[in-house]
């Protein structure tokens, strides 16, 4: 009987959580036609309503939409030169930075690299999660080239191991 209890239970809170969703996204509707707007939307132009995106997403992805949201107002990060620009700014800036101003160094980096992505077509969320995977993929490799041989990495000093690492492109 618990096993069929479980999911209603499930479904409910689901429900709760869909109604609620909507409620909000009702609310923050009527309070944006309390706004003045710019000017009239077009038709099937996205609402400018930056309100509307889910802080809680993968930060990649959640740069992403605020750039994309962004640029349906005219305030566009540029081409993609404007882009690689930004990157080697903020990379130049990383390199003399220490904390804070590194973080927000780091913080620039990676938001030019998420607009360069969306000028290329480039999916930058998926781009990271595929590099994590490869590089997974090669460390394991490493991992098993040093069991096969009896190794342990994690004796090894970082030449040993750079080695191993340099043996798995091959």
């Amino acid at each position: 009987m618990a096993n069929r209890t479980r999911p209603t239970l499930e479904k409910r809170a689901k429900e709760r959580a869909r109604q609620e969703k909507r409620k909000q996204k009702d609310e923050r509707r009527a309070v944006a036609k309390t706004v003045p707007k710019s000017g009239p939307r077009q038709e099937g132009e996205e609402d400018p309503d930056i309100a509307g995106i889910t802080p809680g997403l993968a930060s990649l992805l959640y740069a992403h939409k605020l750039l994309r949201k962004a640029a349906s107002v005219g305030l566009d990060p540029g081409d993609a030169e404007a882009s690689l620009t930004s990157i080697v700014d903020a990379a130049e800036r990383l390199r003399g930075g220490e904390g804070s101003e590194a973080e927000h160094a780091l913080g620039d980096l990676l938001a030019a690299a998420v607009a360069f992505a969306r000028t290329q077509g480039i999916d930058a969320e998926s781009s990271l999660r595929g590099w994590s995977a490869r590089y997974k993929d090669r460390f394991e490799a490493m991992e098993h080239l040093a069991v096969d041989r009896g190794l342990d990495l994690h004796t090894m000093d970082r030449a040993e191991v750079e080695s191993l690492w340099a043996e798995t492109l091959r």
